[in-house]
């Protein structure tokens, strides 16, 4: 592969990560079982409005209540239930052993530093109550069994004489940020999302928040949800009463809050009203989400964002959905992921060929005619219109497009973006091992290091140092091909053929292995390519 498409890849990751720190069948729905009874309510002119507004500072002060941690489980997620609000606290996943940055799921807004006893407490159920002299709060908590899903029911009753109009809003969950030196990539690929009126609101890299994270969305429609998300894992407050509004407020730089605002409902003396939800948390797998038949696949997005999306023509998303068609149709055929990449290695190799091969091609005649456009510069350096016009003559004369080079590259840069997007992010990976790597969604780990370094940690993959071996060693090919006649250019160049090997190392070194396992395959077969292209006779 010759330099130019080196640095265009290069290029692109640098953007990538620069970008983000700045910036099937119908099936049925799955029954949600009913917990409570959701009594009818009648208007009265005798009616008191309760509203607990969500700017009032004091809300959120460190509660004096003893937390306690009550626990409840199924197969796939263990989940700790806190006291103080009553709320889902923090869900784990057990397979993977992951908990994502949320916490306070469903919590009651006004109620959030209020005791809540414990009224019932099962492996898969957990009911907690609250009640003073106005209005008495139960929360149930209902594990569906080998599933993902929590079945949540907030029962609101009225215990004082007069109706009430309660005006209130359901918090789905606070966001942590996350940016830290260690896990720098980490905060990338956090997103928050809200689906409603058949549109997305998202927000990528939540390394911190602003007041500019204060909106307002104003639902029309009964499908709407709101989501979280991390590289391979998601998590999905679905209500199925009515909402009217959701709403995102920053409450810190690291903490976000997401809430809804059900349809205002009055409430007479007695009667109660109850609001259900759906809470999915797990991984972000295409199956698993479509099951639910209410769009929750949609939380699947591998647009990077910004201006690298740009450079893919606002198409990463759809091609990177095609290449994952092609990925999984590979691994129905050989189910092994590390074989499956080394076959999908080769069958993006084989379509890009041509664009590839043009590429070398035309950088070829190029560099054949460097000593000829060295000559003309020289020439007619006090001339630059006769420069020019014998320079594209001497193009036409031997047939290269200046351009040529170039416009392959151009092309084939969708392609590179959007699988850089699927590989890092594809949660098919997780778990899967191959040789000697144990999990193709994190680095290949050969083995440990007796000391800890800067970046590198303890760690040795072998993988990314492979992939930049190969770079010096294409890098040596293509210098071999070249007659650069320019001695600042050949300073350059020399220069560039260190700078890269040693950048594209860093680059990959704590990349998902899966992903290094497929640039290293691919730029092997284009090595290979460019070792054939010096061993043909020159442009003459």
């Amino acid at each position: 592969m010759d330099k130019k498409l080196i640095s265009a890849i290069v290029l692109s990751f640098l953007i990538m990560f620069v970008w983000s720190g700045l910036t099937t069948p119908k099936q049925k729905n799955i029954k949600i079982p009913d917990l409570i009874d959701n009594n009818e309510v009648k208007e009265t002119k005798n009616t008191k409005k309760v509203s607990f507004s969500t700017d009032d500072p004091s809300l959120f002060k460190k509660s004096i209540v003893e937390e306690s941690i009550n626990q409840a489980e199924n197969n796939k997620l263990a989940l700790d239930f806190t006291n103080i609000g009553g709320n889902l606290k923090k869900a784990t996943i057990k397979q993977y052993e992951h908990t994502l940055p949320i916490s306070n799921i469903l919590n009651v807004s006004g109620y959030e530093n209020q005791e809540f006893k414990l009224e019932e407490s099962a492996r898969n159920f957990v009911s907690y109550i609250y009640q003073n002299d106005d209005i008495k709060i139960i929360k149930r908590y209902q594990l569906n069994p080998d599933d993902y899903t929590i079945i949540s029911a907030i029962e609101v009753t009225n215990m004082s004489e007069m109706s009430k109009q309660i005006d209130f809003s359901l918090d789905n969950f606070i966001v942590s940020a996350r940016k830290d030196n260690k896990n720098a990539r980490y905060s990338m690929l956090l997103e928050y999302n809200i689906f409603y009126n058949n549109l997305f609101h998202r927000k990528k890299n939540l390394s911190k928040f602003s007041e500019k994270e204060n909106n307002s969305f104003n639902i029309d429609s009964s499908e709407n949800w709101t989501g979280f998300r991390d590289q391979y894992f998601c998590a999905i407050v679905d209500p199925t009463f009515g909402v009217k509004t959701y709403e995102t407020k920053s409450l810190s730089e690291k903490s976000l809050k997401i809430s809804a605002f059900p349809e205002t409902v009055r409430i007479e003396p007695g009667n109660k009203v109850n609001f259900e939800s759906v809470v999915y948390i797990g991984p972000q797998d295409n199956k698993i989400l479509k099951r639910y038949n209410k769009n929750y696949e949609k939380i699947i997005d591998f647009r990077a964002g910004g201006f690298v999306d740009i450079m893919a023509f606002g198409q990463t998303d759809r091609i990177a959905r095609v290449l994952l068609g092609l990925l999984n149709f590979l691994h129905r055929i050989i189910p092994n992921w590390g074989i499956t990449i080394i076959l999908f290695a080769f069958v993006i190799y084989g379509v890009t060929y041509p664009l590839t091969q043009k590429s070398m091609s035309s950088m070829k005649k190029m560099q054949s005619i460097q000593p000829k456009v060295v000559a003309l510069k020289e020439k007619h350096k006090d001339n630059p219109q006769k420069m020019n016009k014998e320079m594209m003559e001497l193009y036409k004369k031997h047939k290269v497009n200046p351009f040529g080079g170039c416009l392959p590259i151009f092309l084939q840069m969708p392609i590179f973006i959007s699988l850089y997007q699927l590989l890092w992010r594809s949660y098919s990976f997780k778990g899967a091992s191959f040789l000697w790597i144990n999990d193709l969604s994190e680095p290949d780990r050969l083995f440990k290091l007796p000391i800890t370094l800067p970046y590198i940690g303890n760690e040795f993959n072998i993988l990314p140092l492979f992939y930049a071996g190969l770079m010096v060693l294409q890098q040596k090919f293509q210098s071999k091909n070249m007659a650069v006649s320019d001695p600042s250019q050949a300073e350059m160049q020399k220069m560039m053929s260190k700078i890269f090997p040693v950048m594209l190392g860093f680059i990959f070194y704590k990349f998902a292995s899966g992903l290094t396992l497929y640039f290293t395959v691919y730029f092997l077969l284009t090595t290979i390519t460019q070792w054939k292209m010096s061993k043909t006779a020159k442009v003459k």
